[in-house]
């Protein structure tokens, strides 16, 4: 039985890795040269041109050694953003949004408010008032996964964020598609409809974020 580590790594030579990204390359290499191999060997093929054959796959084994590391890495790399960004955001959001929900079933009394486009006044003041309960549970959740500071603040502002893009994208169509009269005629008063939608919950979910900004591990930024 051929010894594809010690073949694989002799041809990679002095392929500048960390010992754990090298040893996952050649064992994956060693896989799939073993698997070659013995397709070559149940078809007839001698041992010795078998391992030449799966040898052969590879011209310059230097360059393959990186192309499967860099995959790693990216990889690696998109699944830590995931981890750190978008699930914390997603679960966040989907939390304060259902929170909202539950908030405007319950029977009040509301009044109006000043604000156009606003919900009603006192289930949204009960869920702006909580918002820093939100933003303090992203944060966490993203540097429990290792999440940098810049990832935590991300994610602690990830529903603010993204009531901003729907407002946005709302207000372009209203713009651009349908030719809102209104949207032309009144901007400023249109632009106080983002006051309680994203920059009140965006202040609201800062204060929680805030603390779990210093709370820094060795080597994080």
């Amino acid at each position: 039985m051929p010894d594809w580590n010690r073949l694989i790594s002799e041809r990679m030579g002095t392929l500048a890795l960390p010992r754990e990204v090298r040893g996952e390359v050649v064992a994956e290499l060693a896989t799939h040269l073993e698997e070659l191999y013995q397709s070559c060997r149940a078809g007839g093929t001698s041992e010795s041109r078998a391992i030449e054959i799966a040898l052969s796959q590879a011209a310059d084994w230097q360059e393959l050694g990186r192309e499967i590391s860099d995959a790693k890495n990216e990889e690696g790399g998109m699944n830590d953003r995931s981890k750190q960004f978008w699930l914390p955001g997603l679960v966040t959001l989907t939390a304060s949004m259902l929170w909202l929900m539950m908030l405007q079933r319950v029977s009040w009394n509301p009044e109006r408010s000043s604000f156009h486009g606003s919900p009603p006044l006192m289930p949204y003041l009960i869920w702006l008032i909580t918002q820093p309960v939100f933003g303090a549970c992203a944060a966490y959740l993203s540097r429990r996964a290792g999440g940098s500071r810049r990832s935590r603040l991300a994610a602690g502002l990830f529903p603010s964020m993204a009531m901003l893009g729907v407002l946005v994208f709302a207000l372009l169509t209203g713009l651009f598609v349908e030719k809102n009269p209104f949207i032309w005629k009144h901007p400023g008063y249109v632009a106080l409809g983002f006051l309680p939608w994203v920059i009140f919950p965006a202040i609201s979910l800062l204060i929680g974020t805030v603390p779990f900004l210093k709370m820094t591990k060795p080597g994080q930024a």
